[in-house]
């Protein structure tokens, strides 16, 4: 059982369930959850904010391009953690903040564009590895494991990032 937290329209969600797994999807988005319902009927939407209860319990929650949204991450990895079955897997994608690609960014005068404060929904955490793996460690997570994804590296797209309830 694999709960899809923050699936936006449900698109993931679906590839998950094709996949072969029994998914559940939650957004905090009435718009997001009423298109997803729509387009892929075999999946449950429901609709939930991180910071409470996420049912479960779950074998892998999955969360895409989220985490840096919230304000308050340490409670979301909290509630993940108590919906996870033990030995149950989180799965996160994260953009990519190492500091040489922070350089190239900022040395192409693009940096104001990348941290752009006009833009709502945007950022607002910005995570390093260290800092992801102290906050996972604190909401009680161990295993944790890092990859990274596209372009070149040190200049990464995403970070995948997984931990385990023990």
């Amino acid at each position: 059982m694999l709960l899809d937290l923050g699936c936006g329209n449900g698109w993931l969600s679906e590839q998950y369930r094709l996949a072969g797994d029994q998914v559940t999807a939650m957004d905090w988005s009435s718009d997001g959850l009423r298109h997803g319902s729509a387009a892929f009927p075999l999946i449950e939407f429901r609709p939930g904010n991180v910071y409470d209860s996420l049912g479960g319990p779950f074998d892998c929650i999955v969360s895409s391009e989220f985490i840096e949204h919230l304000f308050a991450p340490a409670r979301m990895l909290a509630r993940c953690i108590e919906a996870l079955k033990p030995g149950g897997l989180l799965v996160l994608t994260k953009p990519y903040q190492g500091w040489l690609k922070n350089v190239a960014i900022a040395a192409t005068g693009n940096f104001d564009r990348h941290v752009d404060v006009a833009f709502e929904g945007g950022r607002i955490k910005f995570f390093s590895r260290a800092s992801l793996t102290a906050t996972m460690k604190a909401a009680g997570f161990s295993d944790i494991w890092f990859a990274a994804a596209g372009w070149i590296p040190l200049l990464w797209k995403s970070m995948i990032v997984a931990g385990r309830r023990p």
